[in-house]
């Protein structure tokens, strides 16, 4: 068998494409016993109208990952990265999950993580810029 792969920044999936992908992302799901319960979420701190804040990510399967949390710089220390983690748990409370997972980098807030249960799984390296180590954390559920 002869297989060509090509790198392209610019290509772009095909809509027809992008389906058989999902076709066989479903047909693995299915053939393992697995639902397919994919939903993201966006939760937004306000203060007087204004957006000062924000939890962002989704669930799938038995697990809620975050992608994204930012408090502005004027706004932290309120208590409002709590309060959205902890709508992110309410919001999710009622389904059988396992855990909540998120990544941050040493320079970020991995303290605060640990603060709200949070719990270190590892640390990959860099072996250049130890600010740069990310963090892999979870918070079990059950």
């Amino acid at each position: 068998m002869n297989t060509e792969i090509i790198y392209n920044e610019t290509d772009t999936f095909t809509e027809s494409f992008r389906e058989r992908i999902e076709e066989q992302f479903s047909e693995q799901l299915k053939e393992n016993g697995i639902e397919n319960n994919f939903l993201p979420f966006n939760i937004v701190a306000c203060h007087e109208g204004e957006k000062i804040g924000a939890v962002s990510g989704y669930r799938v399967y038995q697990e809620i990952y975050v992608d994204e949390l930012i408090v502005f710089k004027e706004y932290r220390g309120r208590g409002i990265g709590r309060r959205l983690m902890e709508l992110v748990e309410e919001k999710f409370r009622e389904e059988d999950l396992d855990n909540i997972n998120l990544v941050t980098n040493e320079f970020q807030a991995v303290g605060f993580y640990e603060k709200i249960g949070f719990h270190e799984e590892y640390v990959r390296v860099n072996r250049y810029d130890h600010r740069l180590n990310k963090h892999y954390m979870v918070k079990y559920l059950r």
